[in-house]
């Protein structure tokens, strides 16, 4: 069997997605789960790691940068196909062309006909409203999509952040504060991440990959928007203009509610993705550093100075590059050190606690199995 690895570059710094191909052979019909005789299809070992080159470039001072390109992850091109059209449609028969697998279709072809049909069909979930609105699917219904959004889950944080951003982006800034209040008074930030690894991994069992193989194609093909950097970038030019026009309270409002954005995206379900909390620190390293070292910021009813929270970023940034260099999970998958029930037992960790978990729960598992790391001597 014969192997290649591609590294696709996303658009924010600070994701880095390494992938591994395998080429494979005949399998079972793919509408039909194979018989445990059968042979599985042979997967790309891929894991998701897209941060590991810029944790490798961690210098202890910064989190990571930002990238000012608008154009989404699902905007890149795709460098191979797994699946065939006949794999994904008989998979979509399997499912009814339920939401969630007509969302999954559409990130693994990027076919917009598949985005559309879920629009049609079921124009009031969530999952869909949002992927929609992050298509920019219907430019000119975008305010009614947004409505629809915020009806169907009152909750979530991000319809908010989403309008916010566009009420921005056409100069409604009275709009755009309102929308900022509302999110900031909501329990959560949702995008979807889970789901969309659940439905692609669905996917791909469906056309005979091993179910361990199906789960890491599953994590590797989560995307996350890239809109929370884009915003704050807007949030903190908005910041400025109030405070030169003599407005220093809306000016810190708006700090406080970059803070929260980030806040968001580092904790909950949004959290437990490693892509999602970089951006996270990244967002609020980029406002921390903007203020003066003793200013107070409140982060989880605790309040601490500037500088002590830029100090806390570092110290987490840290464990994480420590925890992804010792468990280089790209390797280990490839090399098969990591069984299958081995990546199973993972992604469930992933589920549960989330990938920074799941990575310390393998490093402690794994332990002398894992590659020896370089001494500081030999990293110079």
């Amino acid at each position: 069997m014969t192997t290649s690895r591609a590294t696709v570059v996303v658009l924010v710094a600070v994701v880095v997605c390494g992938t591994l191909w395998l080429f494979r052979p005949h399998r079972p019909a793919p509408d039909t789960p194979p018989p445990p005789s059968t042979v599985l299809r042979p997967a790309p070992r891929r894991i998701r790691h897209k941060l590991i080159q810029n944790v490798a470039t961690y210098d202890g001072t910064s989190v990571a940068s930002t990238n000012n390109s608008t154009r989404e992850a699902t905007e890149l091109p795709t460098e191979t196909e797994d699946l065939t059209r006949e794999e994904i449609n008989a998979y979509l028969t399997q499912k009814n062309h339920s939401a969630d697998s007509l969302v999954a279709a559409y990130r693994l072809t990027f076919d917009t006909n598949f985005l559309k049909e879920a629009a049609a069909k079921y124009p009031t979930d969530p999952h869909v409203q949002f992927t929609v609105l992050r298509k920019e699917l219907f430019p000119e219904d975008r305010w009614h999509w947004l409505e629809a959004y915020e009806e169907s889950t009152p909750d979530n944080s991000l319809v908010n952040y989403l309008a916010a951003y566009w009420h921005l982006k056409e100069g409604q800034t009275e709009q755009a504060l309102a929308e900022f209040t509302k999110a900031d008074a909501k329990p959560r930030l949702d995008v979807y991440w889970l789901d969309e690894a659940q439905a692609v991994s669905e996917a791909y069992m469906s056309a005979g990959f091993a179910p361990a193989d199906a789960r890491l194609e599953g994590i590797a093909r989560s995307m996350t928007p890239i809109f929370p950097l884009l915003l704050q970038r807007d949030i903190s030019a908005l910041a400025v203009q109030y405070q030169q026009s003599g407005d220093p309270s809306t000016a810190n409002s708006l700090t406080a509610m970059e803070l929260r954005l980030g806040e968001c995206l580092i904790t909950g379900d949004a959290g437990k993705s490693l892509e999602n909390e970089f951006i996270g620190y990244t967002l609020q390293r980029t406002v921390l550093t903007s203020l003066d070292p003793s200013t107070a910021v409140e982060f989880g009813g605790t309040t601490e100075t500037a500088a002590e929270r830029l100090a806390d970023l570092r110290t987490k940034a840290k464990s994480i590059y420590e925890v992804v260099k010792a468990v280089p999970i790209d390797e280990l998958v490839a090399s098969h050190t990591m069984s299958d029930d081995d990546v199973l037992a993972y992604f469930e960790h992933v589920r549960s606690d989330g990938e920074f978990a799941a990575m310390q729960w393998l490093r402690d598992k794994l332990g002398p199995s894992l590659p020896s790391q370089p001494s500081a001597s030999e990293r110079k």
